[in-house]
């Protein structure tokens, strides 16, 4: 995840992890790993190309922003340590997760 520059830091696999397609545009929209740990990290790849990008922060790794459109999102969920693997669950809201 590295070399995608920004704010995107780790690794990540060559192939995504998830592939959530939306078939309207959202206001809103937050995509989350739970069960992860302090050491993931996610990458989020728009229809439009742009990577969107996190690192767990308390135990939050979170991509959220507005106007989401229509498309294929390729999402990666990696770890801040090289060939680390953990079990998650990719969570969807379109309501602002409340900690």
């Amino acid at each position: 995840a590295d070399s995608l520059g920004g704010s995107c830091h780790g690794h990540i696999g060559a192939t995504p992890t998830h592939v959530v397609t939306l078939q309207t545009d959202f206001d809103f929209l937050q995509l989350y790993v739970q069960e992860a740990g302090a050491e993931a990290t996610l990458v989020v790849m728009t229809p439009e190309g742009r990577f969107l990008c996190t690192v767990a922060t308390d135990d939050a790794v979170q991509v959220s922003a507005g106007r989401w459109s229509p498309g294929i999102y390729r999402v990666w969920v990696g770890s801040v340590q090289e060939d680390a693997t953990f079990r998650h669950r990719l969570g969807i809201s379109e309501i602002r997760r409340v900690r």
